[in-house]
Formats: C-alpha cells, sequence, structure tokens
C-alpha cells in the first residue's frame, strides 16, 4: 500500500488532504483523557472525551466530514468532606469534586480537492462548529460560545511508498465577541513494518486582533506522537500522547488517547 493510499483510506483526524473515493467511509472513535492546567494557582482540570469522527466520499472530489463528542469536565482537587445528618446522628462523608457533562465539539463540513498530481495532493476544506452543551471552542467552558467557521488550504506529499507529509493551515471565524484564530496543523506519517504506521503531528493555534474588542490575546502549540497497528483488514487501533510545548494565555495540556478506525 502506497503512502498515498495509506493517507487516503487511515487519515488521521483532521488532517485528510486526500478525498476518499465515491462510497468509501472511515470512522474514528477516540476515548481521551484530558490535563488542563491553566497556571493561575487554580486546580487542574480534567477532561474526558468520547469522540466520533467520520468521512464519507461522495465523488473523487469531494468528501464530507463531521464530528462531535461527549464529555466530562470536573476539577482535580482534594475530595471535599461534609457532615450530615441522618437518624439524628452526624456522618461524615466524602463529596467528590463536582462534574460537568455535555456533547462538544460538534463539526460538520465538506473537503475539496484543488489539485492531485503524482505525490501531490491540494484540498480546501471548510467546517462549521455546532454549539453544543460541551466544549464549544479551545480551552472555553462548557457551554459556551460555537457556530465557528473553520476555512483551510491543505497539502500534503506522499514519501515514496513508506511516509507522508501534510500540512494544513487557516482561519478559524468565531463568533460573538471572541478573537478570530489563525490554525496551522502539521503532520508526518511514516510506516514501519507489518502495517504498523508512525505519525507525529503538531497543532498550532493564533488568536488574531479582528477589531472585537478582546484584550487577552493567546497562543498554543502542542504536540501529538502515536503509533498505528492493524487489527483487520477494515480496522486499526491507534494509542498515542499529547503535550503542550508553549502556549501564552492558554492552559497547558497534556493528554492520552485510544482509538479505533474502521472503514466501510
Amino acid at each position: 500500500m502506497s503512502a498515498a493510499s495509506v493517507q487516503t483510506r487511515w487519515a488521521p483526524d483532521a488532517h485528510g488532504q486526500w478525498t476518499r473515493p465515491p462510497g468509501d467511509r472511515v470512522s474514528i472513535a477516540t476515548v481521551s483523557v484530558h490535563r488542563l492546567d491553566s497556571g493561575s494557582g487554580r486546580p487542574d482540570l480534567i477532561k474526558e472525551e468520547l469522540a466520533v469522527y467520520a468521512e464519507h466520499g461522495v465523488t473523487p472530489a469531494i468528501t464530507l466530514i463531521a464530528r462531535s463528542a461527549l464529555q466530562s469536565l470536573r476539577e482535580d482537587g482534594p475530595v471535599q468532606r461534609q457532615v450530615v445528618v441522618i437518624d439524628k446522628k452526624k456522618i461524615e462523608i466524602e463529596v467528590p469534586p463536582e462534574r460537568e457533562l455535555g456533547v462538544g465539539g460538534i463539526e460538520l463540513g465538506a473537503r475539496v480537492r484543488l489539485h492531485r498530481k503524482g505525490p501531490w495532493a491540494v484540498s480546501a476544506q471548510g467546517v462549521f462548529g455546532v454549539p453544543g452543551s460541551g466544549e464549544n471552542q479551545i480551552n472555553a467552558r462548557f457551554g459556551e460560545g460555537g457556530g465557528d467557521t473553520d476555512l483551510r488550504l491543505q497539502v500534503g506529499r506522499s514519501l515514496g511508498a513508506h511516509g507522508f507529509v501534510a500540512a494544513s493551515g487557516g482561519w478559524r471565524n468565531r463568533r460573538g465577541d471572541e478573537q478570530d484564530e489563525i490554525r496551522v496543523d502539521m503532520t508526518v506519517g511514516r510506516a514501519v513494518g507489518r502495517g504498523v504506521h508512525v505519525f507525529v503531528q503538531s497543532f498550532s493555534v493564533w488568536s488574531f486582533d479582528d477589531g472585537a474588542g478582546v484584550p487577552r490575546d493567546y497562543s498554543g502549540h502542542r504536540l501529538q506522537a502515536s503509533l498505528v497497528v492493524p487489527v483487520s483488514r477494515r480496522t486499526r487501533l491507534q494509542v498515542g500522547a499529547l503535550a503542550t510545548v508553549r502556549s501564552r494565555n492558554m492552559a497547558r495540556e497534556q493528554a492520552a488517547l485510544v482509538s479505533l478506525w474502521r472503514r466501510f
């Protein structure tokens, strides 16, 4: 299997520069645990997430994409103790940190092929974020914001028969008073034998002052490394870790993830 076909069939979440053939579908279910440290002296936040991402090839040049996630958020603080009265007896009980639940990260969009020749692939992608009860924007409290539009240009190149490199960059228009964002993602993939692949990815974001009157700008850069191994002809298992390497006015993040990829 060539690197280009690897990227076409097993493209990582939100990093496919190659559109899918008509009728070709892939779903990626991911379980992840994230620790978010604001650096403000407050307790870290723990986010747990079950996300489903899907792609569907409509024509040789158009691929539909969708994503949604069930999320949980709580403070990683000490267990509180509370005295309650039961049958006129005082009993001390442990009260765990309050947990928020919601559905967030809802995105609907499409990828359109602009160029495909030899090892090169160029595409444009547009995604609309649907407001939900969970995390609608990066590092936002549950239920806040949403309705963003993300427009990107994506370029990929296969490297011989065993690897590829891909870049995705563009503009995210955020509704309301929030600053717009410039986002750049990079992916390098390499086959290491017996159907096993290694992926190294970077995710960068910079706020952009569009006159919304929000004084606090921010930026963040995260790295993710993962291993993808075959389970069956149509199924792959991904295990990875992510960490913030640099941030300004953004929470620093550490995460572990396990994904199951399935082609239909």
